[in-house]
């Protein structure tokens, strides 16, 4: 496992995090973006592990 992963251990968190900041041109709006969207996906799946939610 990487630092990285360790930081940050929701799967794809670096691949939609790209994908949030090339929609909205800036980080500031991308990081925003990224956050409600994670919040979102836990809040709706209480159950699931952060390793079993699918990339698509």
């Amino acid at each position: 496992m990487t630092s990285d992963e360790k930081l940050f251990p929701i799967p794809h968190y670096h691949d939609l995090s790209r994908y949030c900041r090339m929609l909205t041109g800036t980080p500031w709006d991308g990081d925003d973006i990224l956050q409600e969207t994670i919040f979102k996906v836990l809040k709706s799946v209480p159950s699931a592990k952060t390793s079993q939610l699918p990339k698509a």
